[in-house]
């Protein structure tokens, strides 16, 4: 079940670590999974459930926002590697 969107408090980090946004990206797709298995189970028992189409879409954006992210971050990490 996806867990509930929460704000980060203010003492936190702006800016994860690899390991965090693995472990986001991971969530993500766990999210993703249970929304596209409900979908498939709603749609073959004939309901029509738009509101689960946009938080599959939600979820979707966020694993693509997540992997960029950490590539882009992976991309200054070797970056700063090469300088050394």
């Amino acid at each position: 079940m996806p867990k509930p969107l929460t704000h980060a408090s203010p003492s936190r980090r702006l800016s994860p670590t690899l390991t965090e946004l693995g472990a986001m990206i991971a969530d993500a797709e766990e999210d993703r999974d249970f929304y596209r298995g409900f979908l498939e189970r709603a749609e073959a028992a004939g309901l029509g459930l738009s509101r689960g189409q946009r938080l599959l879409q939600r979820a979707e954006t966020r694993i693509a926002q997540l992997q960029r992210k950490r590539e882009v971050m992976l991309g200054w990490e070797s970056r700063s590697q090469t300088r050394q």
